[in-house]
């Protein structure tokens, strides 16, 4: 049989404590993944793929623009060389330009590509997680739940334990065949040892007092003289 000495209920109820913390941490981030995976969807539909999809538009007028712009350029610089008249020096500083717009719109594809991907992505593989989360959710609920009951009723046991007092606990634990005949003094042991013996009080059977030999008789003593001093 297992025993077990308990003076403090406190490593239980610390446990328990830490148990009721891990159960709250654990709700929060499982019963939150659905709304935070919605929040992100609504994200990246409504924020960032219209707003790159306004860039992509804006960035696109303005490299059409400097690219008529560097076209421009280009053929007063071929004009002015044929007519032998005051030419252009270059167009490059339209081509810059041209080529800066250029990067801009390809960024902005770019970033709207990205944001559908993610999207399709969210859609395909970010519901199943979610649904693991929520039975996640669930049994941790449950489990944690009956655990939690199991050490409250566990901290009520000890506490009836310890409110009832040792010396009760020991008297009720020990068997009756086993109780101890009370103690005598000092006194008393010392006044029984120095006491003459007491009569039996059991009457003996008559078969008893035929069988028992009679007392020996005393021998006869006779005086004797005490023998006269010496004389000098």
């Amino acid at each position: 049989m297992t025993s077990a000495r308990l003076t403090n209920p406190d490593a239980i109820r610390d446990f328990r404590s830490h148990m009721v913390g891990f159960k709250e941490v654990c709700e929060s981030a499982l019963s939150g993944s659905a709304a935070e995976l919605s929040r992100v969807r609504d994200w990246l539909r409504v924020d960032q793929q219209s707003f790159w999809k306004k860039q992509l538009v804006k960035r696109e007028e303005v490299y059409q623009t400097a690219r008529r712009m560097w076209l421009e350029a280009e053929g007063d610089t071929v004009g002015a060389m044929n007519k032998r008249g005051p030419a252009k020096p270059s167009s490059m500083e339209e081509r810059i330009l041209m080529d800066r717009a250029r990067r801009h719109r390809d960024e902005a594809e770019e970033k709207l590509t990205l944001v559908r991907r993610w999207m399709l992505k969210i859609e395909q593989d970010g519901e199943p997680l979610v649904n693991q989360c929520q039975s996640h959710d669930f049994a941790l609920r449950e489990e944690c739940g009956k655990a939690i009951t199991q050490l409250d009723r566990l901290l009520d046991q000890v506490y009836a334990y310890l409110a009832v007092p040792t010396a009760d606990l020991r008297i009720d634990a020990m068997p009756a065949t086993e109780a101890l005949p009370p103690a005598t003094s000092a006194v008393e042991t010392s006044a029984v040892a120095s006491s003459p013996a007491a009569p039996s009080l059991t009457a003996a059977s008559p078969e008893a007092e035929a069988e028992a030999p009679a007392p020996a008789p005393e021998p006869a003593t006779r005086p004797v003289a005490a023998p006269e001093a010496h004389r000098a």
